[in-house]
């Protein structure tokens, strides 16, 4: 009996360590340091993502918005497909309502110096002279996650792992990967919708860095312009700082 016992404990313990070991296969961060540093990269090679989302408003409205809101509109489903190639970054995206209606479809990019922004939708563009980070490449955007150490586990409900990249003290950033592996399944911010990963590879589309059309008619995008006021002023405030250093 007890050496009956003695091995059911040994095969019990062997379990636990091999289970502990397939746990442990990654460090927590590791897949996604990975990721943004080398699949992302694309100082390295061409990329090309594609990612999906839908979000029913239901979970990020009150029930009296939701319930004002015309039933084609209580769903979207959104898809951004980003084209990086030689230090131009493109990026566009496109929303539909519930009805496969087409509702946001705009694209932007910087290319030989100029910073573009293009609405297809409504057939307008507005452009400017490009400023230092009015362009990014996906993986740029998400540096400033990695100011915290990451976190690592199992999402039951999806059946991935993932890594939790922490920002201040309540953001959450979440990083999805095949279980056991690294295949790039999808992410998510907390408390809001899963993104899943539809296309990754370096077939870029050529299309993507084209200029607008010249039926397009010219119109101010102030939010962007705004921003590139802003970086310019950022610009300018660091190089006095630099020069007041000498």
């Amino acid at each position: 009996m007890k050496k009956k016992n003695f091995a059911t404990i040994s095969v019990s313990l062997l379990a636990a360590l091999l289970f502990s070991a397939a746990a442990w296969a990654f460090e927590p961060g590791e897949r996604t340091i990975k990721l943004l540093g080398d699949t992302l990269n694309s100082d390295k090679h061409p990329v090309h993502l594609v990612l999906e989302q839908t979000i029913e408003l239901k979970e990020l409205l009150t029930a009296e918005a939701y319930e004002k809101l015309p039933a084609e509109d209580r769903v979207r489903r959104s898809r951004t497909e980003y084209n990086e190639k030689d230090g131009i970054f493109a990026e566009r995206n496109t929303t539909v309502n519930g009805a496969g209606k087409i509702v946001r479809d705009v694209a932007a990019f910087t290319k030989d110096g100029r910073w573009y922004s293009i609405d297809h939708l409504h057939r307008t563009y507005d452009e400017l002279p490009a400023v230092e980070g009015m362009s990014l490449a996906f993986a740029e955007t998400l540096v400033s996650w990695f100011g915290q150490r990451p976190t690592m586990g199992h999402d039951a409900a999806l059946g991935l792992d993932y890594d939790c990249l922490h920002k201040n003290e309540k953001g959450e950033l979440y990083f999805y990967y095949g279980k056991d592996d690294s295949r790039w399944q999808g992410m998510r911010e907390k408390f809001m919708p899963y993104v899943q990963v539809t296309a990754l590879d370096q077939n870029v589309d050529e299309n993507a860095f084209q200029l607008p059309p010249s039926s397009y008619e010219r119109v101010p995008n102030e939010t962007m312009r705004a921003v590139a006021q802003r970086l310019l002023l950022r610009q300018q405030l660091r190089a006095a700082r630099d020069q007041g250093g000498e």
